[in-house]
């Protein structure tokens, strides 16, 4: 009889960002040793006693570490250090985007790493070879509202990376892909999810700033947005693992919170 692999909702209480319910603490907890077994060091972690085995989950998680665990390639030449006072504004909006909804209190639990980005036509930038970094181009801090959107849009997908470090969200073929409802196209099924999640989150995000003129127009830019994704999305189901329809299944329901508490 055919084991059947646990479900995110089951295992975690639900999709980061998106639940209520999910349990981040053990999400987190389940990555690092992820990336400890990768990378052959599981028996230490097995042996170590209690207080040494929470000190390598944590440096695990660290950002710089986390760049040890995967390939560890260089940064693109267009990448720079922030000045501080640019790093510590985008690790504000972690801590002010974590006030105004807040599920995504969970934030504060994952260190991030912010450097500057010098690509023309590109405001935020983040990849899964380089996890718990997120690239800002001086465009990003314009104003708070634009710095709140562009470091919840790359911290999302860099959530949406831990999950794919334990399990893939879809299948590796390079010949099937789509173009994103902004145009931008060669986009793999794994992305699409990841456009999808982003857009939710957005969503919430524009339904918990003061409504403005402004803000209102940017809600409805994003629902015409995120109809674009939902149709993709039907698209890519066949494309996708199981746990990518699951993430899939969840972005299209319509019980999502627009910025409600925590469970």
């Amino acid at each position: 009889m055919t084991a059947v692999a646990p479900t995110l909702a089951e295992t975690f209480g639900g999709i980061p960002l998106i639940d209520n319910t999910f349990d981040s603490g053990r999400f987190l907890t389940a990555v690092a040793s992820t990336r400890l077994y990768r990378a052959g060091r599981a028996d230490e972690l097995v042996a170590a006693a209690a207080e040494d085995r929470a000190l390598l989950l944590e440096d695990a998680l660290d950002p710089e570490r986390a760049l040890a665990f995967r390939d560890l390639r260089p940064f693109p030449g267009d990448v720079y250090l922030l000045s501080e006072e640019r790093a510590r504004e985008a690790s504000g909006a972690l801590t002010e985007l974590a006030a105004l909804v807040p599920r995504w209190n969970i934030l504060n639990e994952l260190s991030i790493n912010f450097l500057g980005l010098r690509r023309p036509g590109v405001i935020g930038s983040s990849n899964f070879a380089f996890p718990q970094h997120i690239f800002l181009a001086e465009e990003a801090f314009a104003s708070q509202t634009e710095l709140l959107e562009q470091v919840l849009h790359e911290v999302s997908h860099n959530w949406l990376y831990l999950v794919e470090e334990m399990w893939p969200l879809h299948r590796t073929t390079g010949d099937v892909v789509f173009e994103l409802p902004s145009g931008t196209s060669n986009r793999n099924p794994g992305e699409v999810l990841g456009a999808s999640h982003v857009t939710r989150n957005l969503q919430a995000l524009y339904h918990a700033l003061p409504q403005t003129p402004e803000t209102r127009q940017r809600l409805k830019d994003l629902e015409q947005y995120m109809n674009g994704c939902i149709e993709l999305l039907g698209h890519t189901e066949a494309h996708l693992t199981a746990f990518g329809r699951e993430v899939a299944n969840r972005l299209l329901s319509e019980d999502i919170p627009a910025s409600s508490s925590r469970a």
